[in-house]
């Protein structure tokens, strides 16, 4: 992850304490943002939603190809991949979602043992090490709570300044963290992306989190303990128990605007749009964005 750095001290994703109520964050939005605050979760999913974001990367003329997810390809994934055997403290109210990012990265990427990959905002996650251990491929885990520089498999620090030469990475994922970048994070992230692949080389963004408007979704809590900044251009949807400070969720002109036009000299970009499987409230991955090294 990113580091937006608060005035009152270093950057907390999650911290353990909150000094502050559900209304008194909700006070504070509505004094800063206004009009564009609502309550509620940002409808993404909805039937409509979903026809009109096809309807404007048509418009755009991106392609978006169905990527149709076999039940029992994912199955076997997950029995090979061994998530209850080997990290049984996983996600375990929501592993369904984290394993199917986890096969949606394969399926795209199609690791190989000559690959060197790195999982962007890793955040504890068992993917670089199910990659090393299925693939034989080179795996890092890159997180802003990791120490500083590279130890081990893992890497430390800000993901917009990483601790390698250019051209050092084939395969990457963001996987359920480009949404939390702050204030323009997510397009140096991107620009940075570009320094560190390969030529070809791949960058899988799973989700990626689209709506018909911009809007970023917040815990009320901790945007206001953390002042975090919000976009201008978007509205705001507050949850109450969500438990993060910041998602952005992107319309297709802010998607263009943060990400393809600053490095469209960099990337070719592609969508993938999710189906063949019972997509409830449980499993939100419905878009993927892959950005292949020019």
């Amino acid at each position: 992850m990113n580091k937006e750095m608060p005035e009152d001290g270093p950057y907390f994703y999650q911290p353990q304490a909150l000094t502050c109520t559900f209304e008194e964050g909700l006070k504070w939005f509505r004094e800063n943002y206004g009009q564009c605050v609502q309550r509620g979760h940002v409808p993404c999913n909805l039937p409509e939603t979903l026809e009109e974001i096809k309807s404007q990367l048509l418009k755009k003329n991106a392609f978006t190809a169905p990527l149709e997810i076999n039940a029992d390809e994912f199955d076997q994934y997950k029995g090979q991949a061994g998530y209850t055997r080997f990290y049984p403290g996983y996600y375990p109210g929501n592993l369904e979602e984290k394993s199917l990012e986890h096969f949606i990265s394969f399926k795209i990427l199609d690791f190989k043992g000559t690959d060197v990959f790195v999982d962007i905002a890793s955040e504890g996650s068992p993917l670089p090490e199910i990659v090393r251990r299925l693939t034989g491929a080179q795996a890092f885990a890159q997180d802003i709570m990791y120490p500083p520089g590279i130890q081990g498999h893992s890497i430390g620090g800000d993901a917009c300044d990483l601790p390698v030469p250019d051209n050092f990475f084939t395969k990457a994922t963001v996987t359920c963290s480009l949404e939390h970048f702050e204030g323009n994070g997510d397009t140096k992230l991107f620009q940075e992306l570009a320094r560190v692949m390969k030529p070809e080389g791949q960058v899988c963004v799973v989700p990626l989190y689209l709506n018909s408007y911009a809007a970023t979704l917040a815990d009320p809590r901790y945007g206001y303990m953390f002042k975090v900044s919000y976009d201008s251009d978007s509205a705001i949807h507050l949850v109450e128990n969500w438990g993060n400070r910041h998602g952005r969720f992107y319309s297709v002109e802010t998607l263009w605007k943060r990400i393809v036009v600053p490095t469209s000299a960099s990337f070719r970009f592609s969508f993938y749009s999710i189906g063949g499987i019972i997509l409830d409230r449980n499993v939100y991955a419905r878009h993927v964005l892959l950005a292949v090294r020019t």
